[in-house]
């Protein structure tokens, strides 16, 4: 008896292998039809043909414990991983199910699989705990943030003065991130290198005297905006057009726009007269910023501050904005209250960790972090500070290329037609359910995707109950939930035509 023969009858049925697939599809459907359904080794792939039968438009995807065994049965999936892939689980997942999606995926193992390859499943299965985990905090953080993007979006576009494009070349960048750490390995850099900070360690460099080439946010809370107060008017705003920043600040240091990509952006974006430099959104401004200096320079990034923990006493390298904060508590608003809600979001940081370690052999070799570490992200460096290169002695300033862009007046016009546009599209299309089938469609044609952005902006909590109640096997509130959506987007178009575009 071969190999693969001697494991599948150890994790299937020797008597009716197809009915005990049969019988555990059923038993695993939830109450909804799943969008994604993703089994870990399932052997012969017999659960194949049940859900297939069961859910016939979900997409079945399949993380295999082996390298060589059951090749016959990977045709009945519609995508398989196994460990010669060139990526990690986590980044397979994530290249397929998008994060509004997750409450539409199932997640299943394959108990006997599981028994066979005990450590192969653990270590499927960590990759598993850390993408739902990112994805989480990616949803909550669009679910709390959305309406403030879309604002931030046609705010930030109106009051930006100075558009700029700057190339790098093969310089190295020192990236400063406020993590404790950063107090320890600040003074380790070598002056030559490109110094680019966080929002939040601006603070920090100003009172160590230091000018920033670049600074990079991309928060779009409200405290987000007291960073900027110490920001150097020479220092380049690298931003995406949904981070939250003072209109003072856009209108006196030269701006590089970040684009992530979406419809809704490249609208405002275009509507503005502006160029943009590609980047990647993530759930951390330092996951943000490192792919995108990356992609800037051939040359190294060595972070600093990176440390993905909260120290026991602080959470930042000192100063920091929100010290202000500390010295403005008092008994009914106490200092630890707002420790408490900061300490409480460290649950994200080892998914953050789990991002930075999934990445490819091509970023993990230009990414470093500069000691000390409070702990090890596997599969990235931990380095003491570069020595200078010849090549990086260059002035900064000359590699600065200066972009005009459209009066103010012209750019409200702009973006008031484009807001008139999307709500005149509601109107037109009328039923909600006809406008849920547009947001769901496989292909949504172009004149549409902008609109769909900003329903996802502006009513965010009810996309994600939607996308779940249209596979519910009981459809009784999907059209609420939908008249409710569409509502809760024209108040929030006319709110912004009316206290934004003025």
């Amino acid at each position: 008896m071969s190999s693969a023969a001697s494991s599948a009858k150890r994790i299937h049925s020797a008597y009716n292998p197809a009915q005990e697939a049969e019988r555990y599809a059923r038993q695993s459907l939830p109450s909804y039809n799943p969008l994604f359904i993703v089994l870990s080794e399932p052997g012969e792939s017999w659960l194949a043909c049940e859900y297939r039968k069961l859910v016939p438009d979900a997409t079945l995807i399949v993380l295999r414990y082996t390298n060589d065994m059951f090749l016959d049965s990977d045709a009945l999936w519609d995508y398989v991983w196994r460990p010669s892939h060139p990526v990690s689980t986590h980044v397979f997942l994530q290249s397929l199910i998008p994060e509004e999606m997750l409450s539409a995926t199932l997640f299943l193992p394959w108990k006997p699989a599981d028994a066979l390859w005990p450590r192969e499943s653990s270590m499927v299965w960590a990759e598993i705990a850390g993408f739902i985990k990112l994805q989480q905090s990616q949803l909550q953080t669009r679910g709390i943030f959305g309406r403030a993007w879309f604002r931030n979006m046609l705010k930030n576009a109106l009051h930006i003065e100075t558009i700029v494009d700057s190339t790098l070349s093969n310089r190295d960048v020192f990236l400063a991130a406020a993590g404790p750490s950063l107090e320890k390995s600040f003074a380790a850099y070598a002056d030559s290198l490109y110094l680019c900070s966080t929002a939040s360690a601006l603070s920090f460099f100003s009172y160590n005297k230091k000018i920033p080439d670049m600074c990079i946010s991309t928060d779009a809370g409200y405290w987000a905006r007291e960073h900027f107060q110490d920001l150097p008017a020479a220092t380049i705003l690298a931003i995406p057009l949904e981070a939250a920043v003072p209109a003072s600040t856009l209108e006196r240091n030269p701006v590089m726009v970040l684009n992530f990509g979406t419809s809704l952006e490249n609208s405002i974006i275009r509507s503005s007269g502006f160029i943009s430099k590609p980047a990647e959104r993530n759930g951390t401004v330092m996951g943000t910023a490192a792919s995108f200096l990356l992609r800037q320079t051939e040359g190294s990034v060595y972070a600093a501050g990176l440390d993905l923990s909260t120290g026991l006493s602080f959470s930042h390298a000192r100063p920091h904005a929100s010290d202000s904060r500390s010295r403005q508590s008092s008994r009914v608003n106490p200092f630890s209250t707002y420790l408490y809600e900061r300490n409480r979001a460290s649950f994200s940081l080892e998914a953050y960790a789990s991002w930075f370690s999934s990445r490819n052999e091509s970023f993990k070799k230009r990414f470093k972090r500069l000691r000390p570490c409070p702990f090890d992200i596997p599969g990235i460096a931990s380095v003491e500070a570069p020595l200078p290169r010849e090549a990086e002695y260059c002035a900064n300033r000359n590699s600065i290329s200066y972009i005009p862009v459209l009066s103010k007046s012209q750019r409200a016009s702009n973006m008031r037609e484009l807001l008139d546009s999307m709500k005149n599209q509601l109107m037109t299309i009328g039923d909600p359910i006809n406008i849920t089938e547009i947001m769901f469609s496989n292909q949504i044609d172009d004149e549409y995707r902008s609109l769909v952005e900003a329903i996802e902006f502006s009513s965010f909590g009810e996309y994600l109950r939607l996308i779940k109640e249209s596979r519910a096997r009981d459809s009784s509130r999907y059209h609420e939930t939908a008249a409710s959506m569409v509502r809760r987007t024209i108040t929030e178009i006319d709110s912004l035509s009316a206290r934004l575009l003025v």
